[in-house]
Formats: C-alpha cells, sequence, structure tokens
C-alpha cells in the first residue's frame, strides 16, 4: 500500500493477507480501481489489469425491509401526522426507535 501522511510517502507491505472492506458498494469500487476486476472494463477504463475477476456482478442494493415495498396515495413519503407527534417524540428520546428514526424519503416509494 502506498500513502501519503503529513506530507512524506510511506509504502507499506503486508507479511499475510490484507482484508479490504468498505462497504458493499465501495469494496467493488477499490478492487475495480487497483486492478482487480473483469479485463475487458478495466481496460476500457484505462486501468492496468492485475487480475482479471467478476468483481460486483452479483452487486445488489437491498434498500428496503424485508424487500418490502409500497406505493402511498400522498405526494410525500413521510406522512407529518406519523412523526410529529407527542407519542413518536417521546419513544425516539426513551427508546430510539419510531417513525423519527426512518431514513428520510424512505417511508414509501
Amino acid at each position: 500500500v502506498k500513502l501519503k501522511w503529513r506530507g512524506k510517502i510511506y509504502n507499506i507491505l503486508a507479511r499475510k493477507e490484507v482484508i479490504l472492506s468498505a462497504g458493499s458498494l465501495n469494496s467493488a469500487q477499490l478492487l475495480m480501481l487497483s486492478g482487480i476486476g473483469r479485463r475487458d472494463h478495466l481496460t476500457d477504463l484505462g486501468i492496468p489489469v492485475v487480475e482479471d475477476l467478476p468483481v460486483g456482478e452479483n452487486l445488489q442494493d437491498h434498500y428496503g425491509t424485508g424487500a418490502l415495498t409500497f406505493t402511498i396515495n400522498q405526494p410525500v413519503s413521510l406522512v407529518q401526522t406519523r412523526y410529529e407527534n407527542i407519542p413518536a417524540v417521546l419513544k425516539y428520546a426513551i427508546f430510539g426507535s419510531g417513525p423519527l428514526t426512518v431514513l428520510g424519503g424512505v417511508e414509501g416509494l
């Protein structure tokens, strides 16, 4: 690994295997930027090929809980009356759960 720290460049070698983990999307990206991936794809991008492997070919983004999706009949995805009320605020403040923990825009599709 080559890195720059405090203005100085360091080369760090590993005696054994290196575990690369950057999440479901960025791990595949880092591998490909490092030259590990489909030869044709890396060549198209001008990345020198280290190993021709099917990196990221079964990549799936899990954006829902249990793959459940639903539609709503309103032009907004978060219905204000569900989270702007005293019980919802108390549930979040005391237990850290409830409708106030939902990521913005993912309550409905």
